[in-house]
């Protein structure tokens, strides 16, 4: 995940970010598995307004849920 160049430690956050997923994916399965009262985690987004930027992170967000087993609901407000 990092590499060293000239003594200089550099992040790759698209890996890092991959692994991290990867592992709340695991263990929400895991804990599910185990017990099967819990509900899969869910994030509620509530969009105000018609920001690019605001628009984009919320993207960023939703990828992010699908890929570690996270529902989410976004809704948008006027």
């Amino acid at each position: 995940m990092m590499e060293t160049i000239n003594s200089t430690n550099i992040l790759d956050g698209k890996k890092v970010s991959n692994y991290l997923l990867k592992n709340v994916s695991d263990e929400i399965n895991k804990h599910i598995k185990n017990d099967s009262r819990l509900a899969r985690p869910s994030m509620a987004i509530v969009l105000v307004g018609n920001n690019a930027a605001s628009e984009s992170y919320v993207r960023g967000k939703t990828k992010a849920c699908e890929s570690a087993g996270i529902n989410y609901d976004v809704r948008s407000e006027e």
